[in-house]
């Protein structure tokens, strides 16, 4: 979510118990991906519902390295955004890192999807992990690559 607009600040969610969340803490950076409306479910099950201490998310897709030198997922994407990270805050189960926008770009003129989109057209569902997540999850969580470990 938007934080400030200068310096252009930005802030996520992240469980404590995800991969991201560690890397993010060491490496003080991160990217964003903004996926357009045509992108498969694998894709996102790929990286919301699977965890990287024990698959390489990065093994299928097509990235590029930019100012931050971390990886930019360009399959599907429409825009990026590449963060320091300047802050973070313990909210419990998660962590919300803020970090001032260092970089961004715009890839393709394709629609972004939005959540609402993701949730209503797509029928995605929330990881158990995501700051979205209520309750049980249905027989879709198989459908999007199981449940997230992290």
């Amino acid at each position: 979510m938007q934080i400030t607009a200068e310096p252009p600040t930005i802030a996520v969610s992240i469980n404590k118990e995800n991969f991201t969340c560690e890397i993010i803490s060491k490496s003080k950076k991160f990217t964003i991906s903004i996926l357009d409306k045509q992108t498969p479910m694998s894709l996102i099950g790929t990286f919301g519902f699977k965890c990287g201490r024990t698959v390489d998310k990065m093994e299928h897709v097509t990235c590029i390295q930019k100012e931050s030198m971390i990886p930019i997922v360009t399959d599907h994407t429409t825009a990026y955004i590449e963060v320091r990270l300047i802050n973070k805050i313990d909210v419990g189960t998660h962590t919300v890192f803020i970090g001032e926008v260092t970089n961004a770009d715009l890839i393709t003129d394709k629609e972004p999807m939005t959540y609402e989109y993701y949730h209503d057209v797509k029928g995605g569902l929330s990881p158990k992990n995501a700051p979205t997540y209520v309750g049980t999850q249905s027989k879709k969580e198989t459908k999007q690559g199981g449940k997230n470990n992290g």
